[in-house]
């Protein structure tokens, strides 16, 4: 049992919806677990020698022309891109094979190679870029396996990283079949030449991104939980699914669909489709991206364009390019895109080369210029200040930029300590300066508004990486809305904004004791509402997770498997997360002067944490105002997924399922409401490790969850 049965009740695999985050998940052809064989392919020669001179990288050091479409936006005359490198694709059996795919790690870069014809053929360039001399050259590359995708994931049973490619593989005896296969990188990020195959059934693998997907002519979404494992675990079904794209930082996550081009969102259970066009062709190569809460996808015939992840809504788009007389339309369509932290977007458009545009603040994209290549360019990937972009049969161009102008400063976490009568400790992290040193950098805040500099403010020295703060002035029983701030040459970036309510007596909690165990518990006032600040721990029998019932009152506390009341009230799971109960039990568990909250009750607090009404009323995960981060405590949470507590101070305590076992404690909240849907399910509120948003659902009666008591 996993949270994804709890999000759709269909019984799927144990890892679930949290392997969605924190495992490997991939897009494939519909096949199931018993499809899938492991095996050791020795089929793999070293052809280009680590430390030794190649033949294939060429030193070119040339300014490549630059076609400016619109200027400013940031941009300046100033701007160069030169061609440092040419990298000539290699020869499998005397026969030549093109770049597919590109991504780095550190200072290495790899290259998936595959053929264009119906051979099976492939390889993996490793690049050093160390940025002294010649870049280091060390290749892979076998007859019986081509590969479409790259990326390098962690396996972190081992500590070791792994090179992941997900592409077909065959032998003399076979068809080629889809695989995924793992080489484990050395100390220097070389691959060993042993790598662990995963054949699959179903098509041509086509992208691994961030998490690793693979995808065909139909797909569906699974997850590897790690490299050193087999299993393989269904998420949900997806059509001709082509890529798929999450930012670590902010949890966002997406996949782009074919013919036609849409995009997904919500997964895996409120799925929420973008139609988009394009992609009507299988060949094309189809790439997203996301970027402070955009998506950017390459939709082959139908160009670029950019959706808001939060309102599913498009916010700019760029046509395919212009198509050269006489030449064929197929060569001039949008294969791929990439984009620095700094909202430089590079574009692949196939013969017309690589197009340079700025992603703004809104979403909205213009087109600045573009780069003649003299080739096909169907993937481009950049980081910092280098531009790698495949073009096809000529080889792999390692372009260099320069003059290109500072980006505003990002954040990637910001979190709120201790809230001491009238100042509160805060702290954050810039990931990146956007290309120029820090100036300034701090906190502001505003009672009544998203804050900028003009409101209350902090200043916290300067530089990137972490800092702390102190805000001030506060006024107790009030919800202030927070950002950090970076300011640079270029102008000032914000952090996402969080919110915090101060107590509403002298900084601290209020406390009750209930009279019937003499248990005490904190409470907090939010908005008109006062609500425990810790999960209800009335424990008057013990039951075994193996019983249960939809009707009879049942308590349980996690992983306590026995019936003696004084014994569970000793273990670390009832100290810390309470006790769960079945629905029969929690509409009558609170104490005298208290009462299970309504589902009417559960909106009144969402809405007051920022949530709109039309959110509210609505079922699944609800993101608006980002209420389950508001809610969620500051530590406690697994893979990073605290929050920042308005003072409710969720802890994910986990369930008891229905078939009597317990699951995702420390993944999972699950709050019971006094509202029953039906004959067999109530309604209840959900917090994940995974997502900044609240669920709200229906679940079965004999289900164990948490329950926080709301004042008469």
């Amino acid at each position: 049992m996993s949270i994804a049965r709890i999000i759709s009740g269909k019984n799927i695999s144990r890892i679930g919806a949290i392997g969605i985050l924190s495992g490997f998940l991939y897009l494939m052809a519909s096949c199931s677990q018993e499809d899938i064989v492991q095996d050791r392919d020795p089929q793999f020669q070293q052809t280009d020698q680590p430390g030794s001179p190649s033949i294939r990288l060429h030193a070119e050091n040339k300014t490549l022309p630059y076609r400016r479409i619109k200027s400013g936006t940031g941009t300046t005359d100033e701007v160069t891109f030169v061609l440092k490198y040419m990298l000539d694709g290699p020869t499998v059996d005397g026969a030549p094979i093109q770049a597919s795919h590109i991504t780095n790690h550190g200072d290495n870069w790899y290259i998936a190679y595959n053929t264009a014809g119906p051979a099976v053929a492939g390889g993996i360039d490793r690049l050093a870029m160390n940025g002294s001399g010649t870049p280091e050259l060390s290749a892979v590359a076998t007859s019986q396996s081509e590969y479409s995708s790259v990326e390098v994931l962690t396996d972190y049973a081992t500590g070791k990283s792994q090179l992941v490619l997900a592409g077909v593989g065959s032998t003399p005896e076979s068809d080629p079949l889809p695989q995924l296969q793992f080489f484990t990188l050395d100390d220097e990020g070389i691959p060993e030449l042993n790598p662990v195959t995963r054949t699959l059934n179903g098509f041509v693998a086509t992208d691994i991104n961030a998490l690793g997907v693979v995808t065909g002519t139909q797909g569906g979404l699974y997850e590897i939980s790690s490299p050193s494992d087999t299993d393989v675990h269904y998420i949900t079904d997806l059509d001709d699914a082509r890529s798929i794209a999450w930012n670590p930082d902010t949890r966002e996550f997406a996949a782009l669909l074919g013919n036609p081009g849409r995009l997904i969102t919500g997964l895996p259970d409120n799925k929420i489709v973008v139609s988009l066009g394009g992609l009507s062709r299988t060949e094309t190569k189809a790439i997203l991206r996301i970027h402070n809460g955009f998506a950017i996808a390459a939709l082959g015939e139908e160009g670029l364009k950019v959706v808001s992840l939060a309102s599913g809504t498009v916010t700019g788009s760029l046509p395919r390019p212009d198509i050269s007389d006489g030449s064929n339309p197929d060569d001039y369509v949008t294969n791929g895109v990439s984009i620095n932290t700094s909202g430089r977007v590079f574009i692949a458009n196939g013969a017309a080369g690589v197009f340079v545009a700025q992603l703004g603040s809104d979403g909205t994209i213009d087109l600045l210029g573009s780069i003649n290549l003299d080739a096909s360019v169907n993937f481009v990937e950049a980081q910092g200040d280098l531009l790698y972009a495949a073009c096809g049969a000529k080889g792999v161009a390692i372009i260099g930029i320069s003059g290109l102008p500072a980006g505003l400063p990002e954040f990637s976490t910001v979190r709120v300590g201790e809230i001491s009568g009238e100042t509160a400790a805060v702290q954050a992290t810039i990931r990146n300066d956007g290309g120029q040193p820090v100036l300034s950098r701090g906190f502001c805040w505003s009672p009544l508004s998203i804050p900028t500099l003009d409101d209350t403010k902090s200043l916290s020295g300067n530089g990137s990486g972490d800092f702390t703060g102190t805000i001030y002035g506060l006024v107790a029983n009030t919800k202030y809305y927070i950002r950090a701030f970076a300011t640079n040459s270029a102008g000032t970036g914000y952090s996402e904004t969080f919110t915090l309510t101060t107590p509403d007596v002298n900084g601290e909690f209020n406390t009750f004791t209930d009279t019937r165990d003499g248990h005490i518990y904190k409470y907090v006032k939010l908005g008109s509402q006062v609500w425990m600040a810790e999960n209800l721990a009335f424990l008057p029998k013990v039951d075994r997770a193996s019983s249960g019932s939809a009707t009879a009152p049942y308590y349980y506390v996690y992983d306590y498997h026995g019936q003696d009341v004084d014994y569970a009230k000793q273990t670390g799971n009832y100290n810390q997360y309470g006790v769960l109960y079945n629905w029969p039990a929690a509409v009558s568990a609170c104490p005298p002067g208290w009462h299970l909250p309504s589902d009417a009750e559960w909106k009144q607090l969402e809405q007051y944490l920022g949530m709109t009404t039309t959110d509210a009323e609505g079922v699944n995960f609800r993101y608006t105002g980002e209420v389950g981060k508001s809610l969620k405590a500051q530590s406690g949470w697994n893979n990073n997924g605290n929050g920042v507590s308005d003072g409710f101070n969720a802890l994910p305590g986990g369930i008891r399922i229905k078939g009597g076992t317990f699951e995702d404690i420390g993944d999972f909240a699950g709050f019971w409401t006094s509202d029953g849907s039906d004959l067999h399910r109530g309604t209840y509120r959900g917090l994940f490790n995974f997502n900044a948003g609240i669920y709200r659902n229906y679940w079965f009666y004999s289900g164990g969850f948490s329950v926080r008591c709301i004042r008469d």
